[in-house]
Order: structure tokens, then C-alpha cells, then sequence
């Protein structure tokens, strides 16, 4: 599970066992080429439009199963359901 939200978004928050590559991140395409392309990817921001950047980021470098949580971060945070 891949957070691509900045490193201080992730820090303020996260869901559980996630990592944080940011999408803002000059290096972001090295360091997501270092997961293996065959095991299934989540990721997630915090409203959806940056995961849905880097799903389709990871598409164009070959990754197969992606996937993303739509409406991101602050759609499962606990304390934003209420």
C-alpha cells in the first residue's frame, strides 16, 4: 500500500503498513521501480487526484495490478466520518 501524498501529509496521518512515495516527489518513478511489478498496488492521497496521477504513472512503467482508493485519505480517516 503506497501513499503518494507529501511527507508531511504522511506524517500527520496514514493508514496502516502504508509507504510513502509522494508523487511530488522528483524521484518517484525510481523509487516505485524498485516494487515488484506482479504483486497488486494500492495507493491512495488524500482526495484522489494523485493516486489517480500515479496510477496511471505506474501503468505507462509497466505495473499491472493497481488499483486506488477513490476518494483517498480523508474518505477512511475515522475522525472524517463524523
Amino acid at each position: 500500500m503506497l501513499d503518494v501524498r507529501s511527507k508531511g501529509e504522511f506524517e500527520g496521518g496514514a493508514l496502516p503498513k502504508a509507504v510513502n512515495i509522494s508523487i511530488g516527489d522528483d524521484a518517484f518513478d525510481s523509487k516505485v521501480l524498485t516494487l515488484d511489478k506482479d504483486k497488486p498496488v494500492l495507493f491512495y492521497c488524500a482526495g484522489g487526484f494523485r493516486s489517480r496521477k500515479a496510477v496511471a504513472k505506474l501503468k505507462e512503467l509497466g505495473f499491472q495490478n493497481i488499483n486506488h482508493i477513490h476518494r483517498g485519505y480523508m474518505s477512511w480517516k475515522p475522525d472524517s466520518q463524523s
